[in-house]
């Protein structure tokens, strides 16, 4: 930015320097600055400026129409005080000696107004040569500036500190000196080189490019006056700010007849770069939607809509596969019943064709293709143009999109690849929208899971009842969210209470739903019988009752009654209880056939009760097969053996802190492999 404000700051003060010193003149008659002098800082300030111009690599990136409305708004401010000069408005041309004092001071103004639009000029000029920039167009743009340059020495060269009799010399803008003629065309070939630096009408649109011919058809006749006009106009004051002048105008001269020349010859095919431009800006928009939308009918409506746009067709509908068969998902342009009506085979070998051989299918009359050709009698269509491309994601075929166009040779071949690329990505959109949907219906139902799993943990007890001479605590781990294990301990009454452990058949909501049932049904009936036999047997008779055909459920139910220490024991197909002394673990084992399998009588009969005397220091431990049949990252079971050694091995602590390390020792062992079944364990210890 520093070297900006001193770039323009320089020449600023070469200008005053001129400006002060005319103003001098006017004063006093005295001469300050001689005419060499000023030609000298007029060519100092000119450079400095195009040094700034050349080494300012912040090309503008403003809108290409309003850098040609500022082009041409510099080349009419321009004409108007040369036309004004011409006119002998501000000195007399009848000889062309020195200005008058006051003339002077009114052209070092203009001068100034002159250099900053030639420069004006020249910014936007080196704007459109730069758009799309190669290795050699900085180079080519600094050729022209040397050559100036050059042409400005010489011409410095020959002055004599009067205006010289150049005006004379000179036809049109050359003169008689070969030097100053090979300068010139210097000048002129530099002009030509940057002159193919057109890009930027390639990015026009058709409407762009006419209104882009209009203004240079309206700025050339300005350009070609000013360039004939200026030697006579701008010598009499400095003959190198002519020289420079002349330079780029006619730089702009040959540029803008380049620019007009490409503009005609583009002309007749800028329609189809407005067709690749829209069908970019739909591939663009598609893009967006599909980020976007993902409801699947709302997504057709959108993408069916831009398919027209991408191919310039009349109508289109989308087909999706369902099972075996398809159905018309969409539509744009065409009702539904309408594509109902083609006749017998109607989309079939069509669809066959894009789903089997072709994955974009162009037909260019459809009244005279095979398979197409039963469509005469349909919309009374006798020409027409039909592309069709199959919706894949991966391996999967998902439907067919179809665009109809009601005139024959309606795409080209082009158009084909274009159709297959927006029906690639119609077919990713379709498919993410599904996957969402899937996703949002699996979050409800893991929602719905969460809240299922929160509602079963409070069925089961929140805190233990307190026992005379003994502890109990429970754990309940699921495979899943909710699961079928449970256990209780209900106290009946301050001399009784029972403890149970369950295993509900299967796994997920269902085994859950008749977990929570079943719980409700046990609390009941522990309130209303005193034996174990009878109340599981009334269990199995609720079971038998009230559950579908082929669910069973495992119980162990047991009544510990404080004051004797002595624990009541029913086991209906569930695993044993463990009985854990000072010495040894063993199993208590007890006949029971599972809840559900028989009627209430056989089950009487298969039940076996037992009674356990319990000593000090002595615990009973209550579990569901999860346990055992827990597995490790290798595949190995927890197994009985080792959980009876780690019952074993912490025997002498308390009841909760029995249950803690259990637990740490059973995680540690499978090590954050996936649970496959519930887990359930009660301990009594006295």
């Amino acid at each position: 930015m520093k070297k900006r404000i001193l770039f323009f700051i320089f020449p600023a003060l070469l200008f005053v320097a001129i400006f002060v010193s005319d103003f001098h003149r006017v004063q006093s008659g005295e001469i300050l600055i001689t005419p060499l002098a000023r030609e000298i800082l007029i060519t100092c300030s000119v450079l400095i400026l195009a040094l700034q111009l050349i080494w300012d690599q912040k090309n503008r990136q403003k809108d290409l129409i309003a850098q040609m409305q500022g082009l041409g708004l510099s080349i009419i401010l321009l004409w108007i005080p040369s036309f004004i000069i011409q006119r002998q408005v501000y000195f007399d041309t009848e000889s062309f000696g020195l200005l008058a004092p006051f003339d002077l001071f009114i052209w070092t103004i203009l001068a100034i107004a002159f250099v900053v639009l030639l420069f004006r000029i020249l910014m936007y000029l080196k704007f459109m040569i730069y758009i799309q920039q190669s290795r050699n167009t900085q180079r080519n743009f600094h050729f022209f500036f040397i050559c100036v340059l050059l042409l400005m020495l010489f011409d410095l060269n020959i002055s004599t500190g009067r205006i010289p009799e150049g005006i004379t010399e000179r036809i049109l803008f050359f003169g008689r000196s070969l030097w100053r003629n090979i300068l010139m065309g210097g000048v002129i070939l530099s002009a030509l080189i940057n002159g193919l630096r057109c890009k930027w009408i390639h990015y026009l649109k058709r409407g762009q490019k006419w209104l882009v011919l209009i203004l240079l058809a309206f700025i050339y006749p300005f350009s070609m006056t000013f360039l004939f006009a200026l030697p006579e106009a701008i010598d009499p004051y400095s003959q190198l700010l002519g020289t420079f002048a002349v330079a780029v105008v006619m730089f702009w001269a040959i540029y803008g007849a380049m620019a007009i020349g490409g503009v005609l010859v583009q002309l007749p095919t800028a329609g189809l770069m407005d067709r690749r431009v829209e069908e970019i800006a739909s591939l663009q928009s598609l893009s967006a939607t599909i980020g976007s939308i993902f409801d699947v009918d709302q997504l057709i409506v959108k993408t069916l809509a831009q398919a027209l746009r991408v191919v310039g067709a009349d109508y289109a509908w989308l087909e999706l596969k369902e099972g075996d068969g398809f159905r018309i998902a969409g539509r744009e342009g065409i009702r539904e019943n309408e594509i109902d009506s083609l006749p017998i085979p109607g989309l079939v070998p069509v669809r066959d064709e894009v789903l089997q051989k072709e994955s974009v299918l162009l037909i260019n009359n459809i009244a005279r293709d095979k398979r197409t050709e039963h469509w005469k009698r349909w919309r009374k269509v006798r020409a027409g143009s039909l592309l069709a491309a199959r919706l894949q994601y991966k391996d999967h075929a998902l439907g067919v999109l179809y665009a109809v166009r009601e005139y024959s040779f309606g795409f080209v071949e082009e158009s084909r690849g274009l159709f297959k690329a927006f029906a690639d990505q119609v077919a990713i959109a379709i498919e993410n929208a599904h996957l969402v949907e899937l996703s949002i219906e699996q979050e409800g139902y893991r929602q719905e899971l969460r809240l299922a799993h929160e509602a079963q943990m409070r069925l089961l007890p929140r805190s233990m009842p307190e026992i005379k001479g003994a502890e109990v605590e429970g754990l309940c781990l699921t495979a899943n969210d909710i699961g079928g294990d449970f256990y209780d301990v209900i106290p009946v009454s301050s001399n009784r209470v029972d403890i149970l452990v369950g295993d509900v058949s299967g796994k997920g909501a269902s085994a859950a739903f008749y977990m929570a049932e079943l719980k409700g049904v046990v609390q009941t009936l522990a309130h209303l019988f005193t034996s174990p036999t009878d109340i599981v047997a009334e269990v199995n008779t609720f079971i038998r009752n009230q559950f579908e055909p082929g669910m069973f459920v495992t119980l162990i139910y047991s009544i510990y009654l404080p004051v004797r220490k002595e624990l009541q024991i029913v086991r209906a197909g569930h695993l044993p209880a463990i009985h854990i002394t000072q010495d040894q673990v063993h199993l208590f084992e007890s006949a029971g056939l599972g809840l559900g399998l028989v009627d209430t009588v056989q089950l009487r009969e298969s039940l076996e009760e037992s009674h356990l005397k319990l000593e000090d220091n002595q615990a009973v431990v209550l579990y569901s097969d999860g346990v055992i049949e827990a597995r490790n990252r290798k595949g190995e079971e927890y197994g009985e053996f080792r959980f009876q050694e780690d019952l074993f091995d912490v025997k002498a602590l308390s009841c909760q802190t029995m249950m803690t390390e259990l637990r740490r020792r059973f995680e540690s062992f499978m090590d954050d492999t996936p649970m496959h079944d519930d887990l359930t364990m009660v301990i009594l210890k006295t």
